[in-house]
């Protein structure tokens, strides 16, 4: 049974807040740094991380009057980063020569904009099974949808805050609804799109596509970035 990543970050945010709350009340800032490390390192086993997550503090901190104490909780910074990141990646060579397969990918992310928040979390996704999206014509299916100059400014402007056809006209300058309709027709086949339930004839970005729509623009940066298209294919950390 999968875990469901979404729901755990979630916990994490309200134990978070109910722990700054505390501080209020002059709580030793050391039980603080001990609970959110606990907290954390549970979700990192779900990674397979043998990786010791630590908060660490300024050493003024327990100088500092009370007043000063939330101030410098907020320059809390999480130690060794990449350390992670290349525990994930070792993890990743690991199975992939277990399992003779080409590779594996993981990412995770977060977005936000009016008030939408999408959370996603993908782990050891098979990268031959990526390839076969080209193989059976999916990739050019999607490509052929948003390869659009227009469709895209569409998508975009979308993603950052749901909109009419009328207020889409205004953005863009259009002299009629025609044209934007023209557009946002392969968007909402393609499922891209969708008028939201909350609000008649306003379209937003579906939910479940927001980190598709991301994931595909990291992955253009990638093509267009210098250390990617440039010499080997590996890449230092």
């Amino acid at each position: 049974m999968s875990r469901d990543f979404g729901n755990e970050i979630d916990e994490i945010k309200k134990n978070i807040k109910e722990m700054y709350e505390m501080m209020r009340d002059n709580i030793d800032m050391k039980k603080i740094n001990r609970n959110v490390s606990d907290t954390v390192n549970e979700i990192l086993k779900g990674f397979n991380f043998n990786h010791d997550f630590r908060y660490e503090t300024d050493p003024k901190t327990e100088q500092t009057e009370s007043a000063e104490t939330t101030e410098s909780a907020e320059k809390c910074e999480v130690k060794d980063d990449n350390e992670i990141v290349k525990q994930l990646q070792e993890n990743l060579i690991q199975r992939r020569k277990d399992n003779n397969v080409s590779g594996y990918i993981t990412y995770f992310g977060d977005f936000e904009a009016s008030d939408r928040e999408s959370k996603w979390t993908s782990n050891y996704v098979s990268t031959d099974e990526l390839l076969t999206l080209i193989e059976d014509k999916s990739a050019v299916k999607v490509l052929n949808c948003i390869g659009n100059s227009l469709r895209l400014d569409i998508l975009l402007a979308i993603l950052k805050h749901p909109m009419t056809v009328a207020q889409l006209v205004e953005h863009f300058g259009s002299n009629s609804t025609g044209q934007i309709y023209h557009h946002l027709g392969p968007l909402m086949t393609a499922d891209l799109i969708v008028e939201d339930k909350n609000g008649k004839g306003v379209y937003i970005v579906q939910p479940h596509r927001v980190q598709g729509i991301l994931m595909m623009l990291a992955g253009i940066r990638d093509m267009i970035d210098t250390k990617y298209t440039e010499g080997s294919w590996t890449a230092d950390l």
